[in-house]
């Protein structure tokens, strides 16, 4: 199984400033976490290498299994995190031994990391405006 743990950074920030306007809850915070962590999948699950499509379906997104308000993204299939971190990608564009395209087309490696690093002022913001629908 591969996963990305992270801390966002500056989520702390938002959280206080929004805290001025009003009592912040939990609810609309981890809301904010879960859409967030749904949109680091689909943008994820784009850059997934894909031959007969099991890891692009293995792709999750759910509450962290340790009891804090956290959301956890990552990729059930037992060979995930190696293809994930298969950076030299040596076959790229060569066909494939079961004739179903080429290696890494599509598809990059990193592709959970890259997704994240790409969403992540769009989860702070889509937190923000979770919290914010939860104040009025």
């Amino acid at each position: 199984m591969a996963k990305i743990t992270v801390e966002v950074k500056g989520m702390v920030k938002v959280l206080a400033d929004l805290s001025k306007l009003g009592p912040v809850t939990e609810q609309g915070a981890f809301r904010g976490l879960l859409a967030g962590g749904l949109l680091i999948q689909r943008r994820a699950q784009k850059r997934t290498p894909v031959e007969y499509g099991l890891l692009r379906a293995s792709a999750y997104t759910r509450k962290a299994q340790d009891g804090t308000p956290t959301v956890e993204v990552g990729y059930t299939a037992k060979y995930a995190r190696w293809v994930h971190d298969k950076t030299q990608m040596k076959l790229r564009g060569k066909p494939r031994r079961s004739g179903i395209g080429t290696y890494w087309n599509p598809g990059e490696a990193q592709f959970l990391k890259k997704a994240y690093d790409e969403s992540i002022r769009d989860v702070i913001g889509l937190v923000e405006k979770f919290i914010k629908k939860d104040q009025k």
